[in-house]
């Protein structure tokens, strides 16, 4: 009963480049909740990463905004 009572009023979870989680942003939005973005540089450590896959801060697109702008890629990923 009290849970239906209080909403909540951010959500916090991992969102990136590489997980976007568009449905998530859309549903806090549609609510009226804050969407927080943990890990938006993404998760280096991530235990389901397999050998050889790509590192967010290595991403060569996103390399090539950071330069055309004169920012690192981590303020792209950022912004």
């Amino acid at each position: 009963e009290k849970a239906k009572k209080h909403q909540p009023v951010l959500l916090q979870n991992e969102c990136h480049p590489y997980f976007q989680q568009k449905d998530v942003v859309d549903y806090c939005k549609l609510n009226g909740i804050v969407f927080q973005a943990y890990s938006p540089l993404g998760s280096g450590d991530r235990p389901w990463a397999k050998p050889g896959d790509p590192e967010l801060l290595d991403d060569e697109g996103l390399a090539a905004i950071a330069s055309k702008y004169g920012k690192s890629t981590a303020q792209v990923v950022l912004r």
